[in-house]
């Protein structure tokens, strides 16, 4: 349901070697010493849709970056095992980066902390508000899978703040979050390297959108057989692409601004 929102509190006991990550702001960690577990207390005020909350349970350590954004500084926490912490000092690099093209377009971070959890998963990562999952294997050390990292913190503007009202539109979703790895490539490498990104995927969605969607569609009042599609994906980010050089920046991300 994405309609439906709440804000959330979590108690979740673990053995005292593990740590529990969820959704908003740690409160305390309860030990207990009888038992060998500890309680883990989570809070997120936001309101969001019970689709975006979360709970990872390992043996995490924490690596905290402090971002500075229009509000001051925001605590990125990422969540790894201990053997991983150099692969997210490097995969990570450009975190702060991200979240300055995110802001300047779309507005001000308007959640309390940004969070990414390393998870076993093989298909990339989830929008978990506030705590970002994301499969080990795109923490690699390099900057091969930055543009995931971008999209997924992108969905904290659109999909989290800005949800849309069924899965017939997860365009407003997916298609904005798409198009924002074009955008982290034009403001960390210049306007070339997004022209590379948006003309690659152009050729992608002319060549084979309509053959791995079976048919040509249109990315509103999708089907719900394709909503993770690539006509939701990246149709989507082709279609933004358009519409912000139909209008020309001023208006275009001026306009986005109002709407969100």
């Amino acid at each position: 349901n994405f309609v439906e929102r709440s804000s959330y509190e979590f108690y979740i006991t673990t053995e005292n070697t593990k740590m529990a990550t969820c959704n908003g702001l740690l409160i305390d960690s309860l030990s207990n010493p009888i038992n060998n577990t500890i309680t883990w207390h989570w809070k997120l005020d936001e309101s969001i849709p019970s689709y975006l909350a979360c709970v990872s349970v390992s043996k995490y350590t924490t690596i905290t970056k402090v971002l500075n954004g229009n509000n001051g500084n925001t605590n990125a926490n990422i969540y790894c095992l201990p053997s991983d912490t150099n692969l997210v000092h490097g995969s990570f690099a450009n975190l702060q980066e991200s979240f300055t093209m995110l802001e300047n377009h779309f507005g001000t971070y308007l959640w309390p902390v940004v969070g990414y959890t390393m998870v076993p998963f093989a298909q990339g990562a989830m929008e978990h508000a506030t705590n970002i999952s994301i499969g080990n294997a795109f923490i690699n050390g390099s900057l091969q899978y930055e543009s995931l990292i971008a999209h997924e913190l992108s969905h904290h503007w659109w999909g989290n703040l800005v949800t849309c009202n069924d899965d017939a539109d997860m365009w407003l979703n997916e298609g904005f979050a798409s198009y924002c790895e074009a955008l982290h490539y034009e403001h960390v490498y210049g306007k070339l390297s997004y022209q590379t990104e948006v003309r690659n995927n152009h050729f992608n969605v002319l060549s084979s959108a309509h053959m791995r969607d079976d048919g040509y569609r249109s990315v509103a009042n999708m089907d719900s057989n394709y909503t993770y599609g690539a006509t939701v994906y990246n149709k989507g980010s082709d279609m933004i692409h358009t519409l912000r050089h139909y209008m020309g920046d001023a208006l275009f991300f001026t306009g986005l601004q109002s709407f969100i």
